[in-house]
């Protein structure tokens, strides 16, 4: 099974977040990732800056949502896939839907965090993520023992 449908046979469809996904992508982080979300906050970022959210009928199973760090550089916030299905490609298609945005939007870069020492994370998560962010191109700037600062020019 890849990316292009799951398992009850329906494709997950990839298009621009809006604030009305925020309630959505709030209970997609806490069941995810374990941890409290704000969909008021989340609903500012994805009413001012690019984002990219996937679908499976009235599901909501992956975002990725940003602000602006600089005139030409975006910070992406976050980003998260549905833990059923992780590992079929889904979120190498929000990676490069959300870098089209970036790029339509002007920016020309993004920066990004990925950090184990959140509440709810795991180094092996982490490590997971981060083989898959240098998978997509993007680059570790500096790193401590909990948390990278991941890169990419657009």
């Amino acid at each position: 099974m890849d990316a292009t449908s799951t398992a009850a046979g329906e494709a997950p469809e990839i298009r621009r977040g809006r604030p009305a996904d925020a309630d959505a992508i709030g209970r997609l982080i806490v069941l995810e990732n374990n941890r409290p979300a704000d969909a008021e906050e989340i609903s500012r970022y994805l009413a001012a800056a690019p984002s990219v959210v996937a679908t499976v009928g009235d599901r909501l199973v992956g975002v990725i949502y940003s602000r602006r760090f600089s005139p030409d550089i975006l910070e992406w916030r976050n980003s998260l896939v549905a833990s059923d299905l992780r590992r079929m490609g889904l979120g190498r298609r929000l990676v490069e839907a959300m870098e089209a945005e970036t790029r339509a939007g002007g920016y020309r870069a993004a920066i990004g965090v990925n950090c184990w020492l959140h509440r709810g994370a795991t180094r092996e998560r982490a490590a997971a993520a981060r083989a898959f962010w240098l998978a997509m191109g993007w680059s570790i700037l500096f790193a401590t023992d909990g948390s990278v600062v991941i890169a990419k020019h657009m």
